[in-house]
């Protein structure tokens, strides 16, 4: 009997393990994350055509959220936005990536995504991962067309043969119809126009001969200004200052989490390692800083001047 006894509570402490584990395996495929994001490089592409796998993803986004979900051993599902949209309330019923937030479709929105009050009443945002200013994108200047008149983002009002692109439903198409200032925001609302994303705004300036100017997040044109061919330069925009962050369902606690891993790896420098890798300078300087030639060219001349009249 006593024999017995010693066999049954092994055995039992055996089971509880094993229905203890079970249990939470289980727990652990339930609470997998569903991640939306948007295809607009360098923060998000696929590498086939019909992904199937987190590994079909390549860009920014997909670099970081490897590292948050190694650091927190959590498993995670992306998929792509189904409208390919960022996320805007259209007759009172959001769409895009916050659209899925709000219908519980997705826990989490992974993509330069701009906080907004208007977004913040749907959804929760984590700490901001980055601080964003507005600028143009314009060709460097080529013949005597409308670009190569272009030295400022004052010299834009009176350029009535140039469009400006803005990325619909993006929160830059609402800030350039809200701002009354500066002066020549007046002209850039009259011309505008829409397109569906960053790589569309960049082919459009590039193969426009002078007719396009992009405006956008300077995250996103100083990455195109640092890529070869190195024909782009970047003019900014005395507008209000915005932040991406990563978007969960309102007061989800994924939020928490995600902030942990963020400030994690700010810590330890992964995150700026990552940034680094996807914001590398091609043009060596030469068309990826702020246009200056404006400034440069003048005070060369001045100061070649004031030499030579002093000899």
């Amino acid at each position: 009997m006593k024999a017995e006894k010693r066999l049954v509570f092994p055995l039992l402490a055996i089971g509880c393990h094993l229905v203890l584990a079970g249990a939470v395996g289980r727990q652990r495929r339930d609470a997998q994350w569903k991640i939306t994001t948007i295809l607009d490089f360098p923060y998000t592409k696929v590498t086939v055509d019909n992904p199937a796998s987190n590994d079909d993803f390549e860009g920014y986004i997909p670099d970081l959220l490897k590292k948050i979900g190694s650091n927190l051993n959590q498993s995670y599902t992306i998929t792509v936005v189904a409208d390919g949209k960022y996320g805007a309330k259209d007759e009172g019923k959001w769409t895009g990536m916050i659209g899925e937030l709000v219908s519980k479709k997705a826990d989490i929105a992974a993509a330069a995504i701009t906080v907004s009050e208007a977004r913040k009443e749907a959804v929760s945002f984590t700490d901001p991962w980055k601080q964003i200013k507005s600028v143009i994108v314009i060709k460097k200047p080529t013949g005597d067309g409308s670009a190569s008149k272009v030295k400022s983002a004052e010299d834009l009002a009176g350029q009535s043969d140039i469009k400006y692109l803005t990325v619909k439903d993006g929160t830059t198409v609402q800030l350039i119809q809200n701002v009354t200032a500066p002066p020549y925001i007046v002209t850039i609302r009259k011309q505008q126009e829409l397109v569906s994303t960053s790589d569309e705004g960049i082919r459009k300036v590039r193969k426009g001969d002078g007719k396009f100017a992009f405006i956008t997040e300077s995250a996103t044109g100083y990455y195109w200004a640092k890529r070869k061919p190195c024909d782009l330069t970047v003019l900014e925009i005395p507008l209000p200052e915005r932040s991406y962050a990563f978007a969960v369902t309102k007061d989800s606690p994924i939020k928490e989490r995600l902030n942990n891993a963020l400030k994690a790896l700010k810590d330890s420098g992964e995150f700026d390692k990552i940034t680094d890798n996807w914001w590398k300078d091609e043009c060596s300087g030469g068309g990826a800083l702020v246009y200056l030639e404006s400034v440069l060219v003048p005070l060369i001349v001045v100061l070649l001047a004031s030499l030579l009249s002093s000899n």
